[in-house]
């Protein structure tokens, strides 16, 4: 597939790559305060809300292997935030650098110490932005890639969760997918990994599709069209925070910055696909 993965950012795909690191990835057991991510030195332990020998349960940790995606407003301190306005505590780190696959994070050594170095409670997995649309790279890439990344999760005793993306503004014009139809391959994608691999899905996805016809006037996309504006970071945050916590999005009350009549339809969205 090649560089016809490469995020907007300009970053490279990683995609490609053997998944012979599940052996170093589960003797890993130190545990490491920094990893060298994409050239910077980032804190594994940068969010230190939950207390030490708190009771099972208080607090929810959260590692995110992602790109930029993730990355973009800092989307797992907006779900610490979020969290904390619900009455929830949750910890949040990420490894996330530019244009990462699943492929990647599965041989990436900074991936493979968090993974290894810490105990999660849940590890959220993003994939890069197009490879879920796509059958054949879902297929040769993701699915195998998602396989390792789940089992290493496992192996340490967390619950891994995939967090399903939006499509891009104006699609993909190299499979001829518009906004709509690019949508419906990502969450198509994801659901058929996460069915195949029995891990449940984050549906970002959809509640942006249901925003995107309900509320256009939001503006979910930043300028590039592809990652998030500030709505769209606190839409898929919400979302996320329903998946991972089994609460109801209305329960938050922090905002974002956004106008109160914008947060709210955002949280009933979010609420909409994760309320059973």
């Amino acid at each position: 597939m090649g560089s016809a993965f490469g995020e907007r950012s300009g970053a490279h795909d990683r995609a490609g790559s053997h998944w012979t690191a599940v052996a170093v990835g589960l003797a890993l057991v130190a545990v490491l305060a920094l990893v060298a991510v994409a050239g910077h030195v980032v804190p594994l332990l940068g969010s230190t809300t939950c207390p030490p020998g708190g009771a099972p349960g208080a607090c929810t940790r959260i590692l995110f292997l992602g790109n930029s995606y993730t990355a973009t407003n800092d989307l797992p301190a907006v779900v610490r935030r979020l969290a904390a306005s619900a009455g929830r505590q949750v910890e949040t780190v990420s490894v996330a650098p530019g244009g990462q696959t699943f492929a990647g994070h599965a041989v990436d050594r900074g991936s493979l110490d968090a993974l290894g170095g810490s105990r999660w409670d849940v590890v959220v997995l993003q994939e890069q932005s197009q490879i879920p649309a796509s059958v054949t790279a879902r297929q040769t890439q993701m699915a195998p890639a998602a396989a390792t990344l789940v089992d290493l999760a496992r192996a340490m005793g967390a619950q891994p969760i995939l967090f399903e993306t939006w499509g891009h503004r104006d699609g993909w014009a190299d499979l001829r997918l518009d906004y709509g139809s690019m949508q419906a391959a990502l969450i198509d994608g994801y659901e058929q990994v996460g069915l195949r691999l029995g891990v449940p899905v984050a549906p970002v996805g959809r509640a942006w599709a249901s925003v995107v016809v309900a509320h256009p006037e939001v503006g979910l996309w930043g300028p590039d069209g592809s990652h998030p504006s500030a709505a769209g970071s606190y839409l898929a945050a919400c979302v996320l925070f329903g998946a991972i916590l089994g609460a109801d999005p209305r329960e938050i009350r922090d905002e974002g910055g956004l106008p109160a009549d914008v947060a709210r339809w955002l949280r009933a969205a979010a609420a909409d696909v994760t309320v059973r």
